[in-house]
Formats: structure tokens, C-alpha cells, sequence
């Protein structure tokens, strides 16, 4: 009995005296992954964690979600700490703020971090003249550098990462004092974790005590999910082509609402995954020039060169639409190539069937009766009675009919059928 109270008494003690809330950061940096960071902050503080755990593999990201991330964890009451694994791993551009953030900066083996270059800097020919480029650069740097004296690491070496793109490996970067910990798995981490003291906001000295240890991991909610497919510039640039099908059908075959309709919520969705991630407008103005191009193919006997102009110019604006060094990601050229076969088969094949039905003789109404033959059964001060498919029309004509001739309808006014002489 006296062992039954001791287990009730002592058990939450046992399960979350620990606490560690994990999760992974293994994406492009965007308002997503800001988002997501911000959702499990808040959660480890509801849940009382002593420790909360970010997996860190990035390519890099946007600048201003980095720093909404770097402000977050600097805020942080709860111990936060970086781990970039598993091995091959890295922590570039992005990562490497989001590292110099974290109250404990660790490291698997075979892992790399570095290469801080702000992208907008590395494409410009002016840099160095630039003073707004400069002062981009310079900011930056002090914030890393006051991160680094905050969590007594290097600040030298962050600031050559910025302004000279220097990247290093796991070991190098345990020995010159960049990251805390060198970890095999997570296991090895948080035991070399506890115990250790962190400064946390508010200069306070605080130490980590984990064991017993509790791990619970914190997945995205659907709302971070959703941003996060948004964000993406391979669903980005699929929206912004849905768009431009669906809004070009509905234009060219007005009233058949579902092309209107899917056009109109592609581009609501585009316009807001373009306000999210930045995207070079000339290359936006490539993929709608090469789209237009197509289409005047089909009205325009352009010999195939407005189809192909077209086509070069929506390959040029696909790849030109978003910034890898940028976004960490770009557009996939499967996808490219896939849409441009698309678009080729959408704008040529189908919007030309349109236009070829359009200029097709109508088959209903009295728009279908010209052209069609009938036959004189009698004549009256050049009055006709004629016969069209089993009735009797009153008819005029100027030239001169006999009965029994027969005669082609040029015209339909009303009840009453203009006639010519049927051609031999």
C-alpha cells in the first residue's frame, strides 16, 4: 500500500520532471518554419519543459524568418538547443543564426555549418559600393556577434562566415568554440546536456537538470502544414499556372465557370504564396509573355516561331522565378518540363480546338439553315413558295427562279427565306 502512494505521489515527478519537447527543423527557412518554432516555444512553456530540442538540417532561407526565429529563441525563458543531424546534415546561410541562437549548439558527426552570406549581396556587382548592402552586412554581423558574446562563443569566426562565406565541419567547429557539444544521437546529447548551465533572457544563470528524462515531440499544427505547402515554390509556381489555364480558358470559352472558378482561387492562393516568398518579377513576366505567345500561335499563322518563343520564354521565366540561394530551394525542371508539355498541349491543341469550333459552321438555330438547299413549288410576282426539309417557306430572291429549280438559302429574315440560284 504504502508503495501504491509513493508511485502516485512521485510519478508525474518521474515522467515530467524532465520534460523535453522535440522537433524537427529540416526544410528551407520561410514564415512556415517561423511559425512552427513559435508553436512549439509556446507549447514547452504550457507543458513546463526543461529543455527544448530543435534537429536542425536547412539549406539556408529567408532572412526575415531567420531573424523572427533568432528573436524568438533569444527571448526564450525555456533552454533551447540546436542539434544539426543526422550525419550529412548541415546548418548553411540560415542555419548557421539559428545555431548562434540557441542556449546549446550542437552537432552530430559528419555535419557542416557556415556560408552566412546574405544571398543579395553574393549578385551584386556593387556590393561594395552598395550602402544600404553594407549596412545590411554590418547588421548582421553585430547581431551574431553579440548572440556569440551572450553564449561566450566565437565571434570572429561568425562574422567571416557572414561577410566571407567561411564554412566549417563538425570537429573544426568544436574547436573554435562555435558550437557546445559534439553528439553521436540524442541519447549521448542530452546526457552531455544535463547538468550544464545556460544564460538565459534576463542574464539569469540557469541549469539544466533533465533526468529522469521525458521526451515528447511536437508535430506542426495543420495550419503551419498548410503555410508550409504554400510556401513551397514548387506549389507556388503550380498555383500560379493554374491560374493562368484557368483564367485563359474562361476568356476563350466564357461560361463554363469551373475554369473561371479554378483560375480564380489558383490566383488568390498564388498571390499569396508571391507575397510570402520573393520572386524576381521579370521572371513572373517571362512565364505570362510565353503563355501569350502560345495562344497567338493559335490565331496567328506564326509558322510554329511565336509557339516556340513562347516556350523559351516560359522555361527562362520558370527558372528565373525564384532564387535558390535565396529560398534554400527552387523550382524542380521536372516540374518545368512537365507544365511546359502541358501548357504547349493546353494553349495549341485545346484553346485551337476552340477556335476552330467557333469558326465551324453553326448546326442549330436559323444560322444553320444557310448554305442549304431547297425547291421552288411555286412562283408569284417573284414571291417563292419553296419546300426545306418537309415545310413550305415563303421566299424571295433576285434573281429570277422557275418552278421545280432548286436554290441555295443566303439569308433568314424572320419566317422568310432569302434565296440564290443553286450552283451548278
Amino acid at each position: 500500500m504504502q508503495r501504491l502512494l509513493f508511485l502516485i505521489c512521485f510519478l508525474p515527478f518521474y515522467l515530467f520532471g524532465g520534460l523535453i519537447v522535440q522537433t524537427d527543423i529540416n526544410e528551407p527557412i520561410t514564415p512556415a518554419t517561423a511559425l512552427h518554432v513559435k508553436n512549439t516555444l509556446d507549447f514547452a512553456l504550457q507543458k513546463n519543459a526543461k529543455l527544448v530540442l530543435f534537429h536542425l538540417d536547412t539549406p539556408g532561407g529567408l532572412l526575415s524568418s531567420t531573424q523572427e526565429i533568432t528573436r524568438m529563441i533569444a527571448d526564450s525563458f525555456i533552454p533551447v538547443a540546436i542539434y544539426i543531424n543526422p550525419a550529412g546534415a548541415h546548418g548553411a546561410s540560415a542555419g548557421t543564426f539559428i545555431l548562434y541562437s540557441a542556449h546549446i549548439a550542437a552537432m552530430s558527426p559528419g555535419t557542416n555549418v557556415g556560408a552566412a552570406i546574405p544571398v543579395s549581396l553574393m549578385n551584386n556587382e556593387n556590393n561594395q559600393s552598395s550602402s544600404m548592402q553594407t549596412k545590411i552586412t554590418q547588421d548582421l554581423s553585430a547581431s551574431m556577434r553579440s548572440l556569440a558574446n551572450l553564449h561566450d562563443r566565437n565571434a570572429t569566426w561568425v562574422e567571416l562566415a557572414i561577410t566571407k562565406g567561411k564554412s566549417i565541419s563538425a570537429n573544426e567547429a568544436l574547436e573554435l568554440n562555435v558550437i557546445d557539444i559534439i553528439a553521436k544521437n540524442t541519447d549521448d546529447l542530452l546526457k552531455q546536456i544535463h547538468g550544464r548551465k545556460v544564460k538565459i533572457k534576463g542574464g539569469e544563470i540557469h541549469t539544466i537538470l533533465l533526468h529522469p528524462i521525458h521526451i515528447t515531440s511536437f508535430v506542426a499544427d495543420t495550419k503551419t502544414k498548410l503555410l508550409r505547402i504554400i510556401a513551397n515554390p514548387n506549389i507556388a509556381y503550380i498555383f500560379v499556372m493554374l491560374a493562368l489555364y484557368g483564367i485563359f480558358f474562361e476568356l476563350m470559352n466564357p461560361g463554363s465557370i469551373f475554369p473561371g472558378v479554378l483560375g480564380g482561387i489558383s490566383g488568390l492562393i498564388a498571390l499569396y504564396s508571391l507575397n510570402i516568398l520573393p520572386f524576381n518579377q521579370a521572371g513572373l513576366l517571362l512565364l505570362i509573355l510565353g503563355a501569350l505567345l502560345m495562344v497567338a500561335e493559335v490565331f496567328i499563322a506564326g509558322f510554329g516561331i511565336l509557339g516556340l518563343g513562347g516556350a523559351v520564354s516560359f522555361v527562362i521565366g520558370s527558372v528565373m522565378l525564384f532564387d535558390y540561394e535565396v529560398l534554400g530551394q527552387d523550382i524542380a525542371w521536372p516540374l518545368i518540363l512537365v507544365t511546359l508539355a502541358a501548357s504547349l498541349l493546353f494553349f495549341i491543341i485545346v484553346i485551337g480546338f476552340i477556335v476552330r469550333s467557333r469558326k465551324a459552321k453553326s448546326t442549330v438555330g436559323k444560322d444553320a439553315f444557310v448554305g442549304k438547299d431547297v425547291k421552288v413549288i411555286s412562283s408569284l410576282n417573284g414571291e417563292y413558295k419553296v419546300e426545306f426539309e418537309g415545310e413550305i417557306w415563303n421566299a424571295t430572291s433576285k434573281t429570277p427562279l422557275n418552278v421545280g429549280d432548286y436554290a441555295t438559302i443566303e439569308a433568314v429574315e424572320g419566317l422568310h427565306l432569302h434565296l440564290i440560284p443553286k450552283e451548278k
